[in-house]
């Protein structure tokens, strides 16, 4: 029987069939050999829309001794690929199959395709949904008063937790250096957000701690002014300034605390519209490609 072998096997180059095989051989000459083995393939993955992901394969099969004239494989018009025995998996499904023979010189092989697509919902629930979550508790870190105590403990815990995320979502990936993961941008991004609020953190702790006596710059000022303003606040100094029409009396009853408050609002504002827009889309260009 002509040597049959997987070309892009994975294992071992092992010929297909073998001494125990039967054949069937009829009156008129016409025999029929009917093999089985399993095999191993490789294939190229492509992980840019992990886990929304669609893959394709290629098992290519070829004659090693023989040359085209010599055994001619072909592939019938119809039924290209057999799904006899086929088991439905629980994390890929197949969408479509093809199958050609590929003349080169004198050889032919015979190329089956596998188009697959990965089922998501697994990912969606433990992966996608609670680093959702997380991108919606790192701007929180905001609203937490300078003066409780927790507000720089609860940035670096959300900023570990991100990097937790990511090993493990490098960990189900396949080492590939060609195409990166949309997901993992994603994370290292939120990475990037969350080393921000851990340095603006502590800057605005260093100025909620302030001495009084220490003078607010001009810049502060407007910061606080502005943040009164857009909160419709209005202090007793500032009700007189209007009254007086002099602009420097709502500078008198303004602290160290007024201006790191100031500083949690508008962090706060930016970073939440940040992370809509961010999350938005990140996750429109993955998931438009499932469709």
């Amino acid at each position: 029987m002509p040597d049959l072998v997987l070309k892009n096997g994975f294992t071992s180059f092992t010929p297909l069939g073998g001494d125990f095989y039967f054949v069937y051989v009829t009156s008129d000459g016409y025999v029929s050999w009917y093999p089985y083995m399993v095999f191993e393939s490789k294939c190229d993955i492509d992980v840019t829309y992990y886990p929304f992901d669609k893959q394709t394969c290629n098992i290519v099969f070829k004659t090693w001794s023989y040359l085209r004239w010599e055994v001619n494989l072909t592939v019938p018009a119809e039924d290209k690929i057999g799904f006899f025995e086929f088991v439905t998996n629980s994390i890929w499904e197949v969408t479509s199959l093809d199958a050609f023979d590929d003349v080169t010189n004198d050889e032919t092989d015979i190329t089956f395709v596998i188009h697959l697509r990965r089922k998501p919902y697994h990912y969606i629930m433990t992966l996608l949904v609670p680093v959702v979550f997380l991108g919606v508790l790192n701007p929180v870190s905001f609203l937490i008063p300078a003066d409780a105590g927790e507000k720089m403990g609860y940035s670096v815990t959300i900023f570990l937790t991100f990097i937790v995320y990511l090993t493990i979502i490098s960990s189900e990936l396949p080492a590939n250096s060609e195409s990166n993961c949309i997901l993992s941008i994603y994370l290292i991004i939120k990475l990037q957000v969350s080393v921000i609020i851990i340095f603006v953190s502590s800057i605005q702790l260093r100025i909620n701690h302030r001495k009084r006596s220490r003078k607010i710059g001009k810049g502060f000022i407007a910061i606080v002014r502005l943040e009164r303003r857009l909160r419709c606040i209005k202090s007793i100094s500032d009700m007189n300034a209007e009254e007086n029409d002099n602009p420097k009396d709502n500078v008198v009853d303004m602290e160290w605390t007024d201006v790191s408050s100031a500083i949690d609002y508008f962090a706060f504002l930016v970073l939440i519209f940040t992370d809509i827009l961010i999350t938005v889309v990140m996750y429109s260009v993955i998931i438009s490609n499932y469709d």
